[in-house]
């Protein structure tokens, strides 16, 4: 089975914040909610190196920001969740403000090492 780097991100967030979790907002869907992608990184083969953003769109902009504090505390369990992630570097965190139709959205992002050699 190939390695996702952020299929494995979009599982993680959903399992441990207890929300939905998708690479972009669905129609109708419910706050809080997350909002996972790659935003960048580098690949050397076999290595890359993405980064990844987790979003929290929230009704109350308190509430985002707490989620992204836990995210960011919780960062650094993805070593464990997938065996082909070796490190995650230092998360970031930003407010991204008030969003049409009422809500808030706080991101975080930070970098990961994987190893994504074919077996």
């Amino acid at each position: 089975m190939r390695f996702s780097s952020l299929e494995t991100a979009i599982a993680w967030a959903s399992e441990t914040f207890g929300m939905p979790a998708s690479t972009y907002p669905q129609a109708d869907q419910p706050r809080p909610f997350a909002v996972v992608n790659r935003t960048g990184g580098t690949c050397e083969y076999p290595h890359d190196y993405p980064r990844i953003t987790v979003q929290f769109w929230t009704d109350a902009d308190a509430e985002g920001e707490a989620l992204s504090f836990a995210c960011a505390k919780a960062v650094p369990d993805l070593v464990g969740v997938h065996e082909r992630i070796n490190a995650v570097g230092a998360p970031e965190i930003a407010q991204l403000g008030h969003i049409e139709g009422g809500g808030f959205v706080w991101q975080v992002s930070f970098d990961l090492a994987t190893n994504i050699y074919e077996n």
